[in-house]
């Protein structure tokens, strides 16, 4: 078989965090705050990470990310204050832009090396799809932990993931990174890794699809850092409060499938449009 990294997918406290955050005594206002925050640092941490990311070894990076996941967990999990908090989500922030692209170039190296790089589509839906799997599958024990424990139990269980991960990632060898003589001219100074990368987006064949995922990605962000208040505001039990993510990634596993197999045709992205249009009009 294919070995590749994997990330820390048994995440219980993706399910109950804004309900931990009410109980902390955080109001609508600073809960808000704390999901700009998370979203708005992660853009400063991803440009010079991924710099960083292209000059360094990238089973390194993924191992930083899990130390300063590692540190997210506990400090989240011992807050009591919206000051200990924000720390908290700054280093998962900081934690989630070192592992962007960097796990699936990872993931790529790894399957080409081992003679697959035809199927890393497929393999990399497969991988995907069971990380969403286990994600509901902690949404489902961070309900009924929240129902019979603690909330705090899921994030200070969510510390066995990302050690795993740290575990597996030290077993893996190091692909050899695939970098053409452009890539290493861009690595070799920051200002022109990141200059390059924006004269990328902005050529004409990529301005507007560009565009187009940032608007998706935005309407996107603002249902998942929010979709929990909604929860919270009709009363929901602890118990469906954490099936919420579990339903979420599962129709995320279908998604996955479904591009998998289907091209990324303008019908296709209308269908996506539609669809989430009418998950915020339902919302």
């Amino acid at each position: 078989g294919v070995q590749t990294c994997a990330l820390p997918i048994l995440v219980f406290w993706y399910a109950i965090e804004k309900l931990f955050e009410t109980r902390i005594g955080l109001g609508a206002q600073e809960i808000v705050l704390v999901g700009v925050i998370a979203q708005g640092s992660k853009v400063i941490f991803e440009l010079p990470t991924s710099v960083f990311a292209d000059r360094w070894s990238r089973r390194n990076i993924l191992l930083l990310a899990q130390a300063a996941m590692f540190a997210c967990v506990v400090a989240l999990g011992l807050s009591h204050s919206l000051g200990i908090y924000i720390a908290g989500t700054l280093l998962w922030s900081l934690s989630d832009a070192l592992t962007s692209g960097v796990y699936e170039a990872f993931a790529y190296d790894s399957i080409r090396a081992a003679g697959h790089s035809r199927q890393f589509s497929k393999i990399y839906t497969r991988m995907k799809s069971c990380e969403y799997v286990a994600l509901a599958l902690a949404a489902a024990a961070a309900g009924v932990l929240s129902l019979y424990f603690s909330l705090r139990l899921s994030y200070f269980l969510s510390l066995f993931s990302v050690v795993g991960c740290c575990a597996l990632l030290l077993r893996l060898p190091e692909p050899a990174m695939r970098q053409t003589s452009e890539d290493r001219a861009l690595a070799a100074g920051w200002m022109g890794h990141i200059g390059g990368a924006l004269r990328v987006l902005l050529s004409p064949k990529l301005r507007w699809p560009a565009m187009l995922y940032v608007t998706l990605i935005g309407f996107l962000c603002i249902w998942y850092e929010y979709y929990q208040l909604l929860g919270i505001d009709i009363h929901l039990t602890p118990l469906l409060f954490g099936s919420l993510i579990g339903i979420l990634t599962f129709g995320m596993m279908i998604g996955s499938e479904i591009a998998h197999r289907r091209p990324a045709s303008r019908r296709m992205l209308l269908l996506v449009w539609a669809v989430l249009l009418l998950t915020h009009l339902v919302g």
